[in-house]
């Protein structure tokens, strides 16, 4: 038995109707680079993921996991 999502969500447009947009203070957290918090944060994970797309938006995630410091800068 097959499940069938019967409200997809195709264009940014229709998930703001749902959901609004972000506030500012949420805007303003955006960053596009990782900073020192970031790198701290990565740094005491246990578990992350590893996200990578092409051009054509095709991405795959990858699951991480290791003891304590996974991931060194």
């Amino acid at each position: 038995m097959g499940l069938k999502f019967e409200n997809i969500i195709n264009t940014e447009k229709e998930i703001r109707k749902i959901m609004g947009h972000p506030n500012e203070i949420v805007v303003n957290k955006t960053i596009n680079h990782i900073d020192e918090n970031c790198k701290t944060f990565i740094e005491n994970s246990p578990f992350i993921t590893i996200a990578t797309s092409n051009l054509n938006g095709n991405f795959d995630v990858s699951p991480k996991g290791d003891p304590r410091a996974l991931s060194k800068f």
